[in-house]
């Protein structure tokens, strides 16, 4: 009876591991960053700013007239650890919790947020190679000490590479 547990155990052991490594799951991966997505609208060279527009998919943004064009504001998204939309904005540089991105304002137009990011520089061929309308996907730290330093890569939606696993 001892054994036959045992076996149960070691069992039911295995199956969890195998279900993690399956799904790509890592606490450390999903405590460091997360992936975001964006339209393009305009992106800048010279500074390595990038202006993209996001829907807001939540309700506790507080009150649109309280925000100009400029501001510094602090982008909550919804998600876990790929983010589907705007959950809330807040004034400010501050950022505290997951899923949290430092940027600066560009315009509230309806259900969407138009917001502005430093890149780093080696996601500038990338970006550069993208026309206004085509979408982005970045990733982003978490959580972020440093605005300058939130987003870790930015690349075109559909770049992705894959591997010819045989």
């Amino acid at each position: 009876m001892l054994r036959s547990r045992n076996n149960v155990v070691t069992t039911a052991a295995i199956a969890a591991l195998i279900l993690f490594g399956v799904s790509g799951t890592t606490v450390a991966a999903d405590s460091e960053t997360y992936t975001w997505s964006a339209e393009l609208v305009a992106f800048d060279e010279a500074s390595r700013m990038v202006t993209v527009r996001s829907r807001m998919v939540g309700y506790e943004t507080g009150d649109p007239a309280s925000f100009d064009e400029g501001d510094r504001i602090v982008i909550t998204w919804s998600g876990l650890s790929t983010a589907t939309g705007v959950r809330s904005i807040a004034h400010g540089d501050a950022v505290d919790g997951r899923l949290t991105l430092p940027a600066e304002l560009a315009g509230l137009e309806g259900r969407y947020l138009t917001f502005r990011v430093p890149i780093p520089a080696d996601s500038v061929d990338a970006i550069s190679a993208l026309e206004p309308g085509d979408w982005i996907t970045a990733t982003s730290r978490q959580p972020v000490s440093d605005p300058s330093m939130a987003v870790l890569g930015m690349r075109g939606f559909n770049d992705v590479e894959f591997t010819n696993v045989q």
